[in-house]
């Protein structure tokens, strides 16, 4: 009889000899189940609108996602250092169904949870040769628990839900491959890598799972094992370049030098335990958990941390030979925790609820083997552990969820559970739109107190802004200062201290820091602006003129400074020019100053009928005509 060549990747795992094919109705209406609890964890964010958290610049300050017009760009512009052209087209897919109403931003996040679900059964009952229990013990906690509340509810993590539907797909695309032996499984892998690693970059960790896969069904590590992932390797190198250098050019990653490596260490074994210690008690979640601070002793759970992860290593290594199930559901975790462990710091919090998505499969694998030995050994109904637990997870992921209604309900609560300078500020930044400058303000200075994030020059700047519109433009003026002591690469807090002393007419000031800001950033229209108003304050006429001009590059009907070219242009007695100018502004708006403006114009050219009938117009507009230039016009 000739022997299956397949025989060892597919046999049943040493810990049960028998294996059970569960029966298929069962497995439907278990899984079935599943997605209604999923489904009813989530109800509260079908009515919930955007968050101010990048959701401004994902969605509704992003020109590019209106329409596909600009398909072009839309596919090739990386986005806060991330280059993820599928997710981007799917928020274009929501725009052109509802604008910028948030329900089917939101519903489409639900669905594609809910869809991810429904493959994490898939791809854990290939996994666990067909067991039923961890199946769905695997899919119950990932479906419904509650830290995975922010990547469903938060629509600027759309990129989560979309890599990890084809990241999915594509593990179970392996295993086809591996049981079946067809070419086009194994193609199959690489296009849905692609797809997955063109809607997040954290797929380029695709390549490793697989080796894990590998070790899961016994297959040998040689050559032939190693040379198939070769495509799928240089896929995530690529991608791995592209979104280093995208990072590193809008500043998400700190210098290696700027923490010791002893300190990254820590933190990386901090946040490898962090996530797992919420896997088990999600309790106290907030969008930000910020890092400690480096200039003070950290606390005693970062020294306990490292033990922690020798431990978890130690047990990896101890089931590697007894207990396959165990040593991958470790490598499957640590695998996709690797990148936000945080030994390289990217970004500013030491761990994110959005990223235990993809992780936590693995772990969930390991309870659910656990639950099945113990029905195995012990005679335990699975069921009377999942279902309580299924439903406490629903119960706080519905509570959780929540929270994300607005950007105003979440901060609230981000402050109550965890409070921290971001939390603070971008509840302030709220009231500020809101009106309530005086709660703003309160904040903002409460959030200063707190010095566990290197946003601080912003709070500033938020503040200095507040203290401006108070018209204490001195306070402000200090506070983009001290802004500009924080991060001296900051063009607009330059501009800002420049409007204050502008307000304060302390004119050379006010030029040098433009000048600043417009070195920092050149197409800073606003700067090229403030600018010419200080030259011409400060009577540098010919000066001030190319700067409203450049100016008007960008803003060309803003027709106040058309009005201020003609009077620099007067001043220099260029009369012609002037007059040019002073016609634009009219043609926009028949403003009664530009109406007189253009009669002194009128007048030093001789034009005294084209002047009178200017100033009586400028006159009844509201203007005041002075005795002496109305004389000169033989008005009365």
């Amino acid at each position: 009889m000739k022997k299956n060549r397949n025989a060892k990747a597919t046999a049943p795992s040493k810990e049960s000899k028998k294996k059970e094919v569960p029966n298929k109705n069962l497995k439907t209406i278990i899984i079935g189940i599943v997605l209604v609890l999923t489904f009813a964890a989530y109800i509260p964010v079908l009515s919930a609108g955007f968050i101010n958290w990048d959701d401004n610049q994902y969605v509704y300050e992003n020109t590019l996602i209106r329409g596909f017009s600009q398909l072009r760009t839309l596919v090739s512009t990386p986005l806060q250092g991330n280059y993820h052209p599928i997710t981007m087209l799917s928020l274009a897919f929501n725009y052109s169904i509802s604008g910028y109403h948030e329900w089917s931003y939101h519903l489409l996040n639900l669905l594609l949870h809910l869809a991810n679900t429904y493959l994490v059964f898939k791809l854990a009952f290939r996994l666990s040769k067909q067991n039923l229990i961890i199946a769905i013990t695997t899919a119950l906690l990932f479906g419904v628990h509650p830290m995975h509340v922010e990547s469903v509810a938060w629509v600027a993590e759309r990129k989560d839900m979309l890599y990890s539907f084809f990241f999915l797909i594509g593990l179970i695309s392996y295993i086809n491959f591996i049981e079946k032996k067809e070419t086009k499984y194994y193609i199959l892998s690489i296009v849905w890598l692609t797809l997955s690693l063109l809607s997040k970059p954290a797929a380029v960790v695709f390549p490793l799972c697989l080796f894990a896969i590998d070790l899961l069904f016994e297959r040998k590590f040689e050559f032939k094992t190693i040379a198939e992932k070769t495509p799928h390797f240089l896929l995530a190198l690529i991608v791995g370049i592209l979104t280093a250098t995208a990072q590193k050019n809008v500043g998400a990653t700190e210098s290696i030098t700027a923490i010791g490596i002893g300190t990254r260490l820590l933190f990386g074994c901090y946040s490898f335990m962090m996530y797992f210690l919420k896997m088990i008690a999600p309790i106290n979640l907030a969008p930000f958990y910020p890092f400690p601070s480096v200039k003070e002793a950290l606390p005693w759970l970062y020294y306990i941390a490292p033990v922690f992860f020798v431990s978890i290593a130690a047990l990896c290594l101890l089931t590697f030979k007894k207990n396959k199930i165990i040593t991958f559901g470790i490598l499957f975790y640590f695998i996709n925790i690797l990148l936000i462990m945080q030994f390289f710091i990217v970004g500013r919090a030491i761990v994110a609820d959005r990223y235990s998505y993809m992780p936590y499969v693995g772990m969930f694998l390991i309870f659910g083997w656990l639950l099945s030995a113990l029905k195995a050994k012990y005679n335990l109904n699975p069921y009377s552990i999942l279902v309580p637990l299924g439903l406490l997870f629903t119960g706080m992921s519905y509570a959780q969820a929540s929270h994300w209604k607005s950007g105003a309900t979440l901060w609230e609560h981000a402050i109550e559970v965890a409070p921290c300078s971001r939390a603070l500020q971008n509840r302030a930044t709220l009231y500020r739109k809101e009106g309530n400058t005086d709660l703003a303000l309160e904040l903002y200075t409460r959030a200063l107190t707190y010095h566990d994030d290197v946003i601080e020059d912003a709070i500033l700047t938020n503040r200095g802004n507040i203290y401006f519109d108070k018209k204490q433009y001195d306070l402000a003026r200090d506070d983009y200062s001290n802004s500009i002591k924080l991060n001296a690469n900051d063009y607009l807090s330059f501009e800002n201290r420049a409007s204050a002393y502008l307000m304060k007419q302390k004119l050379d000031s006010a030029i040098m820091d433009l000048n600043t800001s417009l070195t920092l950033k050149s197409d800073n229209a606003s700067a090229y602006y403030k600018r010419g108003v200080a030259l011409m304050n400060s009577s540098q006429h010919e000066a001030a003129i190319p700067d409203f001009k450049r100016y008007l590059v960008y803003k060309p009907t803003d027709s106040e400074v058309m009005n201020s070219v003609g009077i620099c242009f007067r001043v220099l007695k260029n009369y012609n020019e002037a007059l040019i100018y002073f016609n634009a502004a009219i043609n926009i708006s028949n403003k009664a100053a530009f109406y007189l403006n253009r009669s002194y114009c009128y007048q030093s050219l001789g034009k005294i009928e084209e002047a009178r009938n200017d100033a009586l117009t400028a006159n009844k507009g509201g203007m005041a005509i002075s005795k002496e230039y109305a004389a000169q016009l033989g008005l009365k």
